[in-house]
């Protein structure tokens, strides 16, 4: 919306490659759906939600390759315009928290890119599965390798920003939460064609970015240039994924030639509910059969009454209702208390220290730096960062955590006292001092270094 010719600018890729209507990093973003793809072509399905569903690329996707009859669902009202617009979906207006649909009404459900941006995501996770009759599929960016990097990461996060980055998880997470029957592996490996690429801001040419592509999806030893997760949960008597297949590159061609021109025409869509909707939609805070009126949809055991505007069904709760814990027994299963801590760290409350939150913030860096999996490259990027945020220090000024784009973090608008300020510059100034004696990093004296003001830091922070 907005875009002076009247095109939309797209979050997924829905003019392929090279467009400069799309968000960037297009490649990245089709290995990742190249990856989810090829395990659902080892799954048998005829129905598909997509959670989360933004433009419908994926579910439009889903429809073309598998002849499945899906659905996309997203918080925006205007996310399923555009996805009625371009591909004729069913779409539904609806919070992953309180999914309105029935108990295992799809075969598939499919959560990508979603679990990062909510409140909650132990809640997302079980209503994915709930709502799934043989597989929930989730694929989150956001992995960490480390336990205290998650924790770190978490405690960091700025959620006051919109749709920013709140949730980071570790590969056994989905496990702990979901039960037996998961499966997981890597969503792609940055390889160091693509990482030229991206850092240089460039989109892969088109005849070269199935090449790319296949290359980043190619089954090997994990390694620090990883990314991302794919988690599936199997239900019922669906046979695990079986993670070491390779894929099928008709299927990558198929991907890449899926998209539509800046310029396509809306598609006529009638006003009345799909009916696949009509079988599966549910009251979002009951799970009630709802009742369709002329605009309107209707519970009647609960007396709620939820709008359709455009053709799309809009059934978000009242703030009040989402308060509370769903009473539903289906919808909230009892978690063990490795799950229940779990929740508890995605939902706890972010420090109010601008002190901690500094001395957490370069120790995320250090991590970084002299972690298990580190390789050069990540040590470069992460010198480059803490020498961008860290030498500010030696103009006089107060600490600060701008990082290398030169914008203040969160924490930067906390109250700090003079006290706190001293210490905040006396470490940064030291920490800039190691980096100095290191250099560029080789071998290991950066790790040395690195190690070194770590165990400073984590006294610092016990002492805290």
């Amino acid at each position: 919306m907005g875009v002076s010719e009247g095109r939309y600018f797209a979050h997924e890729p829905i003019y392929g490659v090279g467009s400069d209507q799309s968000e960037v990093n297009q490649a990245r973003r089709l290995a990742r759906t190249y990856a989810i793809f090829r395990r659902l072509a080892q799954m048998r399905f005829e129905t598909l939600l997509d959670v989360g569903g933004a433009e419908g690329y994926h579910a439009s996707l889903a429809r073309r390759v598998f002849g499945a009859r899906v659905v996309s669902s997203d918080l925006s009202l205007e996310a399923n315009l555009r996805a009625r617009e371009f591909f004729g979906l069913p779409v539904v207006a609806s919070d992953a928290h309180w999914l309105p649909y029935r108990d295992e009404s799809f075969d598939v459900v499919l959560c990508c890119e979603v679990l990062e941006h909510v409140a909650d995501p132990v809640a997302v996770m079980c209503e994915a599965a709930r709502v799934a009759r043989r597989y929930a599929v989730f694929a989150t960016e956001h992995a960490c390798t480390l336990a205290r990097e998650r924790e770190i990461r978490l405690l960091l996060a700025d959620r006051e920003s919109p749709h920013s980055d709140l949730n980071f998880f570790l590969p056994q997470d989905f496990a702990t939460v979901l039960g037996q029957g998961m499966t997981h592996e890597r969503q792609a490996r940055v390889t160091r064609r693509y990482a030229e690429l991206e850092q240089a801001g460039r989109e892969p040419r088109a005849d070269r970015v199935r090449r790319i592509i296949r290359e980043m999806t190619r089954p090997s030893r994990a390694t620090p240039a990883d990314y991302g997760i794919v988690a599936i949960k199997a239900k019922g008597d669906a046979p695990p994924i079986d993670i070491s297949q390779g894929g099928d590159p008709a299927l990558l061609d198929t991907i890449l030639a899926h998209k539509v021109a800046p310029a396509h025409a809306p598609h006529d869509i009638p006003e009345q509910l799909d009916p696949l909707l009509r079988e599966m939609l549910a009251c979002p805070a009951c799970l009630l059969p709802l009742e369709q009126a002329e605009d309107s949809l209707r519970c009647t055991p609960c007396g709620r009454s939820y709008r359709v505007d455009r053709g799309v069904p809009c059934l978000h709760l009242e703030r009040k209702d989402t308060e509370q814990e769903p009473a539903q027994g289906s919808r909230c299963p009892a978690l063990t208390d490795e799950a229940q801590e779990l929740r508890g760290l995605f939902t706890a409350p972010r420090p109010a220290s601008r002190l901690l939150c500094h001395l957490l913030d370069l120790e995320l860096s250090l991590l970084n730096l002299c972690g298990p999996a580190t390789d050069a490259g990540i040590a470069r990027e992460s010198t480059a960062e803490l020498r961008s945020a860290l030498t500010r220090a030696t103009g006089g000024g107060e600490a600060s955590s701008t990082g290398p784009v030169g914008e203040p973090k969160w924490w930067d608008r906390l109250p700090a006292t003079d006290e706190e300020l001293k210490v905040m510059r006396e470490l940064d100034l030291w920490i800039l001092d190691l980096l100095r004696q290191a250099g560029v990093p080789r071998g290991g004296s950066v790790a040395r270094a690195a190690r070194k003001a770590g165990g400073r830091l984590l006294r610092l922070l016990r002492l805290r």
